[in-house]
């Protein structure tokens, strides 16, 4: 059985569409402002790559303005956005991210941009079909010899981040057929 997990990189900025990123760019920004005059050495290093050049300890600033969409996060209930199969069904759970701050400026709200890397639970990948991926949970249980598929185009700023193969089939019974 074949088991993936994949990553989106959702890039957000100030040209970004959506009410929830606009909330997610508005609120980063802000919390930039006010974590950021702690490196800005007395308004001295006023974008974010001053103030990493000048002090490595401001790549903290990741994780202090994170917790300002902690709470977007909770708004998406566990599924990856934007994300979604054949049939337009958003369908991939993630419960690990990674927020990051692309670029910003203390005085510049246009030159913040913040990407968040959702990483996706274990899915089972069944096979190829033409472009698409076949992925069904990695922990669904075939109770009539099928799973819940979803066939599933990688987009753009998707990838697999991990892969697992432990060599078994789907159909595999554990039977030794070998001598049949």
């Amino acid at each position: 059985m074949k088991v993936i997990s994949l990553v989106y990189k959702k890039h957000i900025s100030a040209q970004t569409e959506g009410v929830w990123e606009k909330m997610v760019f508005a609120d980063s920004y802000r919390e930039f402002c006010m974590q950021g005059q702690l490196f800005s050495n007395e308004g001295q290093h006023l974008s974010f790559s001053q103030m990493q050049a000048a002090l490595p300890r401001a790549s903290q600033l990741h994780h202090l303005v994170s917790t300002s969409v902690i709470g977007y996060l909770r708004q998406l209930q566990g599924v990856i956005p934007d994300l979604r199969d054949s049939v337009g069904q958003l369908f991939l759970p993630f419960d690990q991210y990674r927020f990051e701050i692309v670029a910003s400026h203390l005085q510049q709200q246009s030159q913040h941009q913040v990407a968040i890397s959702f990483y996706s639970h274990a899915m089972r990948w069944h096979e190829i079909i033409g472009e698409r991926l076949l992925l069904s949970n990695a922990d669904a249980v075939a109770d009539d010899g099928g799973y819940q598929t979803h066939l599933f185009t990688l987009p753009p700023q998707t990838g697999i981040y991990s892969y697992k193969n432990d060599g078994k089939n789907d159909r595999d019974t554990g039977k030794d057929i070998s001598g049949e």
